[in-house]
């Protein structure tokens, strides 16, 4: 339950730059996605979004607690974005190349989260 050492250096994680790089296949998946699709697109930004806010904001809180808490809110939120860009997929919205590549980028990301929480929750015992 204590505090634990921030010294703001999430930036040079292997988690952390997974994210980014999620971040930008997704961003190339809703070029993909017409913009009067507005609710569809809306719901991947703010997923996508969620994935990386909670991240940040669990590892600058300070506990171990709570960024394994939050780390725990990124990694659903990861789910949810793959099963709305499945769903642009079996729309045929996007091409399977591409859908290819975000899902293996999100499958390491959720894994580098649950990985960086399973070593937290070790600390924390």
């Amino acid at each position: 339950m204590g505090k634990w050492k921030n010294n703001n250096q999430h930036q040079k994680m292997a988690v952390w730059e997974s994210i980014v790089k999620q971040n930008g296949i997704v961003m190339t998946v809703l070029k993909n996605v017409s913009r009067f699709e507005y609710k569809m697109r809306s719901q991947i930004i703010n997923a996508n979004d969620s994935v990386r806010s909670n991240f940040v904001e669990g590892y600058y809180s300070g506990y171990i607690k709570e960024y394994i808490r939050f780390l725990k809110y990124s990694r659903r939120s990861g789910e949810e974005l793959h099963e709305r860009v499945k769903s642009l997929y079996e729309l045929e919205l996007i091409e399977e190349e591409l859908f290819q590549q975000f899902e293996t980028r999100n499958r390491k990301t959720n894994y580098l989260i649950d990985r960086t929480r399973q070593s937290l929750e070790l600390k924390d015992d």
